[in-house]
């Protein structure tokens, strides 16, 4: 499971600096922001990667960061659509992708714990 944490922070990370490299807006900045989402989900996959011991705690800080990721870019995404012309089809596809992959992740994540559960049970 560590590396799907680090396969989705890589993703993001691609997303924010193909969002910042082809936007034409006065201040893209904020098309770096699935990446440093990126970045931050990646911690904690290297952290349980690297400490058996610590994985447990990695999951659970990946989960919550899937779990904010997704309601902040589905939030936005959802206050963009709701306009009657959003600003940039560029925005709402990098919206789009950072709420997909953080939601996906979020899926992985609470799969992974209920099987956990389930081994220990046994």
């Amino acid at each position: 499971m560590p590396i799907a944490v680090i396969v989705c922070g890589v993703l993001l990370v691609l997303l924010g600096i193909a969002g910042y490299s082809v936007s034409d807006a006065k201040n893209p900045v904020t098309a770096l922001i699935p990446a440093g989402w990126g970045i931050l989900l990646i911690v904690p996959g290297i952290i349980a990667q690297a400490k058996p011991g610590l994985r447990k705690h990695g999951m659970h800080a990946a989960a919550g960061l899937a779990l904010l990721g997704l309601l902040m870019a589905g939030g936005r995404l959802a206050m963009v659509l709701a306009d009657d012309k959003p600003d940039s089809t560029l925005g709402v596809l990098s919206l789009a992708g950072m709420a997909l992959i953080c939601g996906v992740l979020l899926a992985l994540c609470i799969k992974s714990f209920v099987d956990a559960r389930r081994a220990r049970s046994s």
